[in-house]
């Protein structure tokens, strides 16, 4: 395993702290590459070194938290694949759509997007780590995450918040008529 340098953890860190306190004063769209050099206490060029714009460190800063929060929920990326993990998975997204429709203002909502990719990239990467080699298992983890990601993204879109109890345990059950149908 290749060990990163403390040093560049801790310059990520406070990047990333710097930002998130940022956006806890200003929307996205107005927060500076300046503004989070000043507040990181750090030098641009630094800045550039880890990531390209502010975009891409929102892009890292999403795809980081939705990894944490399917943590919490007692999943790792070599768990293997059971009902019992899939629902963690379900429950897991419902509940980080939840936090981001509540920290995601409706004058942000643009930004939603590059949020709403990184959710869908890590469910299927998630999903596909736990089906076989066969090219309709790929297409099942495919059909599966864009079901977990679509039906939560329309009940938050349509101004509901969801009941993720209820949401997970219906996806469970069509999940289960899929990957356990006879073909």
């Amino acid at each position: 395993m290749l060990k990163i340098d403390p040093r560049v953890l801790r310059t990520q860190k406070l990047i990333e702290d710097a930002f998130l306190e940022l956006l806890n004063e200003k929307t996205l769209q107005t927060v500076t590459v300046g503004e989070i050099t000043t507040r990181a206490m750090i030098n641009r060029a630094t800045f550039y070194d880890h990531f390209v714009d502010k975009y891409a460190l929102f892009d890292h800063i999403v795809r980081k938290t939705f990894q944490e929060t399917i943590r919490q929920h007692g999943l790792e990326p070599t768990c293997p694949f059971s009902q019992e993990n899939l629902g963690r998975l379900i429950e897991a997204t419902g509940n980080y759509f939840v936090y981001l429709n509540s920290q995601c203002p409706p004058a942000e909502r643009q930004f939603r997007p590059i949020a709403e990719g990184q959710i869908q990239v890590i469910l299927y990467e998630y999903l596909q780590n736990w089906v076989k080699e066969e090219p309709q298992d790929n297409l099942q983890a495919s059909f599966l995450s864009w079901s977990i990601f679509g039906t939560f993204l329309q009940q938050i879109g349509n101004g509901q918040a969801p009941d993720v109890t209820a949401i997970t345990n219906t996806i469970q059950e069509l999940a289960a008529k899929v990957l356990y149908s006879e073909s």
